[in-house]
């Protein structure tokens, strides 16, 4: 694959011919345990920024990912999926 600019854009571009390429993700406000040392008000605030209500949990992003690298995607090439609790919306 050669490098351009677009970054993950270009994958497809360059093996979309022969088969479907890679998909990306994008996870917005995720548990990780940092989120411990917050505030609790920062902590509410993280979590009112998604529709859904709450942060994210690894195992999310992880479905996401075993899911675009699975057969279930073997024909999608080049989207982006946001794992985001509806972040991306507001």
């Amino acid at each position: 694959m050669r490098s351009t600019p677009q970054g993950p854009r270009s994958a497809p571009v360059t093996s979309g011919h022969s088969s479907p390429g890679p998909g990306s993700f994008g996870p917005a406000f995720i548990h990780t345990g940092l989120e411990a040392a917050f505030e609790p008000a920062v902590r509410a605030d993280l979590d009112a920024q998604h529709p859904a209500g709450r942060m994210g949990d690894p195992e999310e992003v992880a479905r996401a990912a075993v899911f675009l690298a699975g057969d279930g995607a073997s024909f999608i090439n080049g989207a982006y999926v946001p794992v985001d609790g509806g972040f991306l919306t507001w």
